[in-house]
């Protein structure tokens, strides 16, 4: 009865392009660290549920808002068109009255505070992997004009929040301070300080696969998010503290995490490498040394 009721409330908000969600999303853009957004109190619904992120995890509201945006994307043709279209101002004005992207920032919120308080549970921010495929299910594909614009539709900057969000989530585990964690929660069995940060390396390296695999992505797209999440493993990589998960986010990315990867993507993922400024691949030779290795076990 009470998930149901969440269900209900979440998608009556997001059907609403005039709600108070969309006008608490808009109005919190200060940051509480790199990545962190701050929860000012006057934002009522986001101090509800993500203060003490716990709430929103007994209550079960990522799954609200995981399948509202999951139906939104598979039945909403008329968006489905209007964001095959050229990008125009959805970047400026039109992501505050949309659905989608209200869905993937009620997520950045509620994994970033998941992080920062230490919570041991994921909350399915494996969403963000169902989000990716139904995006490409409904693209148009990939023309010769999109290689000269960074967004060439609203489709394609939803993948870069995507992309974006994700390595954020990753990169956030060198801003954890133990301190600020309730001793309680760190004395559970088995804590994990980087748990969630963890698991978004999963999550990451699935997204970035299917992007790259995808006939409907440009190129040059596909290389644009190589790079950024090439830049958030950089800054995990030279810290001592957080080498495991730059360690996993190269397995996932390279060999695959619970899957190994395809052998076609491998080949694909290396001639994106090749394409980056050449002062990048130099910054990460474990990386380039993690693809060329996938490479050879997929010949052997």
């Amino acid at each position: 009865m009470r998930e149901d009721l969440i269900e209900l409330f979440m998608d009556a908000l997001l059907a609403d392009h005039t709600s108070r969600i969309y006008v608490e999303l808009k109005n919190n853009q200060n940051q509480k660290g790199r990545h962190r957004l701050a929860l000012p109190e006057s934002n009522r619904i986001l101090c509800f549920f993500f203060k003490d992120v716990s709430v929103a995890a007994k209550l079960g509201l990522y799954r609200a808002i995981g399948e509202s945006v999951c139906r939104t994307l598979d039945e909403d043709q008329r968006l489905a068109e209007a964001y095959n279209s050229p990008l125009g101002y959805y970047n400026e004005v039109g992501k505050y009255r949309c659905p989608v992207h209200a869905g993937i920032k009620l997520f950045e919120i509620m994994v970033h505070e998941g992080i920062h308080q230490g919570q041991q549970d994921h909350l399915w921010l494996f969403y963000f992997t169902h989000f990716t495929t139904r995006i490409l299910k409904q693209m148009r594909e990939a023309s010769p004009d999109d290689e000269y614009h960074e967004w060439p539709t609203p489709f394609y900057y939803l993948l870069y929040e995507i992309v974006r969000i994700a390595s954020n989530w990753v990169e956030d585990c060198v801003e954890i301070k133990t301190q600020d964690i309730p001793e309680s929660t760190r004395e559970q069995k088995d804590f994990d300080l980087f748990y969630i940060s963890r698991q978004a390396t999963i999550a990451l390296g699935s997204i970035v696969q299917d992007i790259v695999q995808s006939s409907k992505v440009a190129d040059g797209f596909k290389d644009y998010v190589l790079e950024i999440v090439l830049r958030r493993y950089k800054h995990i990589e030279r810290d001592p503290q957080t080498m495991q998960v730059a360690n996993d986010l190269v397995r996932s990315l390279t060999v695959g995490a619970d899957f190994p990867t395809k052998i076609e993507y491998r080949y694909a993922l290396q001639r994106g490498f090749d394409r980056l400024d050449h002062v990048l691949p130099r910054e990460v030779p474990k990386f380039a040394s993690a693809i060329k290795m996938s490479l050879q076990d997929s010949a052997a």
